[in-house]
């Protein structure tokens, strides 16, 4: 079961998680495993100039209300005695490098409309796909 080892609430509206999912491998080796997770209200506002866009509104759909921002850091062969140190060390590694740029006003946006542009290119290629076995062309 995950444990929560640091929360953040920066002033751009999200909450930021940094949860424990380590794993022990046997009496002195671990795998540690920590997950950054935050949840990401969409607004309306952040895909306004995609709504001319072809697939639209099945992509909004799929990201309305909320999206999930989800990373893992992991390190593999950590001795049972080094564990804590280990964990502290990636945590603080994370707050120097990339939980500023979470942090930012202009975050939440940025990666709406990332994950928007990567779920419109994955459909493109399925529709593609799709249309290319109907035509029976192979």
């Amino acid at each position: 079961m995950a444990q929560t080892l640091k929360t953040w609430w920066p002033t751009n509206g999200l909450v930021i998680q940094i949860l424990d999912e380590s794993i022990c491998y046997g009496a002195d080796s671990w795998t540690i495993k920590l997950i950054i997770q935050s949840t990401i209200p969409v607004k309306s506002g952040y895909l306004a100039d995609f709504e001319k866009a072809p697939h639209y509104s099945e992509i909004v759909n799929m990201l309305i209300p909320v999206t999930e921002y989800r990373r893992e850091i992991a390190k593999s062969g950590v001795r049972a005695d080094d564990l804590v140190n280990e964990k502290a060390a990636l945590v603080a590694a994370f707050e120097e490098s990339a939980l500023g740029y979470l942090e930012m006003k202009e975050f939440p946006e940025r990666y709406v409309r990332k994950l928007y542009k990567e779920l419109e290119k994955e459909l493109s290629v399925r529709k593609a796909l799709e249309d290319k076995d109907s035509t029976g062309l192979r």
